[in-house]
């Protein structure tokens, strides 16, 4: 399920093909849905003061659970074990060995 909320017109922020969406449902601001939505976190990662994400890139999971995230602002990968805490950070921005030109591509 993807929610987003804007203080703005929604019809500024859809894309034109919008009403081939399946299971796509729109609340205007003058509407009043009969849907009570709630959120519990589930996991926080890097929640800590050691390590801020710049700008979220990309992201994946290995297969023993640890978490990779590309940070597209530092030119990095940071990563975590399978509860969010913070590991380290592999490369940086640059054109040497370990170094980055652009935002890291985990794919």
């Amino acid at each position: 399920m993807l929610t987003v909320c804007s203080g703005q017109s929604h019809e500024t922020h859809l894309p034109s093909n919008f009403e081939e969406i399946e299971n796509l449902t729109i609340f205007s601001d003058r509407d009043s849905p009969n849907v009570e939505m709630s959120f519990e976190r589930e996991i926080s990662i890097g929640d800590s003061p050691e390590k801020t994400i710049g700008m979220l890139g990309l992201f994946t999971v290995d297969y023993l659970g640890r978490i990779y995230i590309s940070d597209f602002q530092q030119s990095t990968v940071h990563l975590f074990d399978p509860d969010g805490v913070y590991i380290t950070s592999i490369g940086r921005g640059g054109s040497g060995s370990g170094e980055y030109t652009g935002p890291p591509n985990l794919l």
